[in-house]
């Protein structure tokens, strides 16, 4: 009799040891996932305010981009990134050609950028820092560059209003 209680003891003790490493390994592995996986995202797009130029790099203060997953973007808060500008970064200037005051007008002063004309010219880092403090500018990478504070993009754009009548 005293030699089946032993066994028994034996037995739960082993079921108890077996559960709690189950246990352990459940809890390890979720905390692991969410390391692993829910922190990281994927992003080939920053958009953001330019706060400081110097030489070939751009110091801005934005938010990465994914279309695929917009959730990312509406997470997080704004981050502080540093852009350096290579000879192989392609600058874009896109002209938007504002609304006269006559098309405004006829639209009760309303307009659509979308509908406006725009033009893609070369830009330079120059005109990143001719008072033009806060300028929104789009980044883009071939690289992945979520949450990266340093990254060298392939190409940058920004907008510049032309107004009616006023040549750029």
């Amino acid at each position: 009799m005293e030699e089946l209680v032993s066994q028994r003891a034996k037995i739960n003790k082993k079921s108890v040891l077996f559960v709690l490493v189950v246990l352990a390994l459940a809890v390890a592995g979720f905390f692991a996932s969410k390391f692993l996986f829910m922190e990281r995202g994927e992003s080939k797009e920053f958009i953001g305010q330019v706060k400081k130029v110097e030489g070939n790099v751009i110091w801005a203060h934005g938010r990465f981009i994914n279309r695929d997953n917009p959730e990312l973007a509406s997470k997080a808060l704004g981050k502080d990134v540093e852009i350096t500008v290579s000879t192989e970064t392609i600058v874009v200037k896109i002209l938007m050609y504002m609304p006269t005051s006559e098309e405004l007008e006829k639209t009760g002063g309303r307009w659509n950028p979308a509908d406006l004309r725009q033009e893609e010219t070369t830009g330079m880092i120059t005109d990143l820092t001719d008072n033009k403090e806060g300028i929104t500018i789009r980044v883009l990478s071939d690289k992945n560059i979520f949450n990266k504070s340093k990254f060298t993009p392939t190409r940058i754009e920004y907008i510049e209003q032309v107004e009616p009548n006023r040549p750029q």
